[in-house]
């Protein structure tokens, strides 16, 4: 399973999803990646956050 990552700079936690392909023309965007931040630095408090997105997201794929 995916793990949030940190930002070096700022020690924040985000949530990082690719984007398929198909799906960017759609989008107003130009990234092939979404990000969220987490809003925190805990790692055990960025993992619950993560595997609630991970799970809202999966809903909608």
């Amino acid at each position: 399973m995916a793990a949030p990552f940190k930002d070096c700079r700022t020690g924040i936690c985000h949530f990082r999803r690719m984007i398929p392909a198909a799906l960017c023309p759609f989008l107003d965007s130009i990234a092939s990646e979404y990000t969220r931040t987490l809003d925190t630095s805990d790692p055990d408090q960025a993992r619950q956050y993560h595997r609630l997105l991970v799970t809202i997201a999966g809903r909608h794929a």
